[in-house]
């Protein structure tokens, strides 16, 4: 509740541009074989919608991507209730429910449970090593296709 309209939006933005640099280098680094039959690698930069009933990046809405149709990485917010529809009116590749929390800190380390530095206690700093485990959880969601598609 700290964060105004407009701070959020800048927050948004600039979660989301970082994401997809460190995304981009960590993928060439740790996969450069395999970072063209990656999906999300493939289809850089993105454009976002943020979708939420009033307005406020404050609450919970739906968030999608597509890959960008002028080139360029962008986000637009938009009014709307978010419902499963949205993926087909804007061409989105997925759909995703958020909370501005859940971009400000982790709050799911049953699935992401990742040490910062290993056999030591760091949750609390692994707590706000927010990009890491998007950049996980995006690189799980390509690593499933991948594996998906050469299964045969």
């Amino acid at each position: 509740m700290q964060y105004s309209k407009k701070q959020g939006e800048l927050y948004f933005i600039e979660f989301f541009r970082k994401f997809e640099i460190c995304y981009k280098e960590f993928v060439e680094y740790c996969f450069p074989t395999f970072k063209d039959d990656f999906q999300f690698y493939g289809s850089i930069p993105h454009e976002y919608f943020f979708y939420t009933k009033d307005g406020n990046l404050n609450d919970w809405g739906m968030f999608g991507y597509r890959p960008s149709k002028s080139g360029r990485f962008d986000i637009k917010f938009e009014i709307a209730e978010p419902s499963w529809d949205l993926l087909k009116k804007e061409e989105l590749t997925s759909l995703r429910t958020f909370s501005l929390d859940r971009i400000l800190r982790v709050n799911d380390f049953a699935r992401y449970p990742v040490k910062t530095i290993d056999k030591i206690n760091t949750s609390k700093v692994d707590e706000y090593c927010v990009i890491r485990n998007w950049i996980y959880q995006f690189l799980e969601d390509d690593m499933k296709n991948l594996f998906k598609a050469n299964e045969d």
